[in-house]
């Protein structure tokens, strides 16, 4: 093999598929080339990576509160904050003024992790 010969190769092999691919593109999943292998990375319609870490932003927020007290602070559900935590739910604008108010953390930060 000459060097770059396999880099050259790669871009016009055909990638491996696991027995799950189909699955995995019908859930909307991001797809990328892992070692020859067709593989998921990420599923948008499941809130994404942007969306888990601005609930891991919140959950770090809520510290030890409990999230049925910080539900009711923000006037959603218990349920709703855990999937805003999770990064199944995007919080409304509401509920990041909400947050503001009750950490006094900027919404640049809690919307994108930066001061």
């Amino acid at each position: 093999m000459e060097p770059g010969e396999f880099l050259a190769n790669s871009a016009t092999a055909t990638l491996r598929k696991t027995a799950l691919n189909a699955v995995h593109r019908a859930l909307g999943a991001k797809m990328v080339d892992f070692g020859g292998w067709d593989m998921p990375v990420e599923y948008p319609s499941a809130g994404g990576l942007v969306a888990e870490h601005k609930g891991a932003r919140i959950r770090q927020l809520r510290g030890d509160v409990l999230q049925e007290d910080l539900a009711a602070y923000l006037g959603i559900s218990q349920g709703q904050l855990s999937k805003i935590e999770r990064g199944r739910l995007g919080p409304t604008p509401e509920t990041v003024v909400r947050l503001i108010e009750r950490f006094g953390k900027s919404a640049d930060w809690i919307l994108t992790g930066r001061v």
